[in-house]
């Protein structure tokens, strides 16, 4: 069986690129800001953007059928100066996202290698960070997609 984890992420990617808030491109970042910012130090991070993460795959292969389930944690994240901003951001950002994902799934969300038959949202979650410095609100989609070998 090929594994359709590259596959997904770069789908991933290319369906969240370009959303905008506040006519601001948002940028998506994999694992982590960049190589300079460690996850839990966002101090230089830009006030909006996307971190795809946690990407995991459980094989349901059988003798006749090759696949199995994919997930894919979507973070999104709004940072404000100490003691501003709220969920709201975040949560408008996390709805863009699933508005992208599962309207393409819907139709046909098409990989090189691999068939998506299923796919759907397992989690979304809140979660704040507050630092002397910033505020920083997160909301955490985690879809689940079944994904066949084609």
């Amino acid at each position: 069986m090929k594994d359709a984890q590259t596959e997904l992420r770069i789908k991933y990617i290319a369906l969240l690129t370009g959303i905008q808030i506040e006519g601001v491109n948002v940028p998506i970042y994999s694992d982590e800001v960049n190589d300079t910012i460690a996850p839990w130090s966002r101090v230089n991070a830009p006030p909006v953007y996307i971190i795809l993460s946690n990407q995991t795959s459980t094989d349901e292969s059988t003798k006749c059928y090759f696949g199995g389930r994919y997930s894919m944690q979507v973070d999104s994240y709004t940072t404000y100066p100490a003691y501003n901003g709220s969920f709201v951001k975040s949560e408008l950002l996390n709805n863009l996202v699933k508005q992208r994902i599962l309207t393409d799934t819907s139709g046909d969300f098409s990989l090189t290698n691999f068939a998506v038959t299923r796919s759907r949202i397992d989690l979304t979650r809140n979660l704040s960070e507050k630092t002397k410095e910033q505020n920083i609100y997160r909301t955490i989609t985690i879809f689940n997609h079944s994904i066949q070998e084609i």
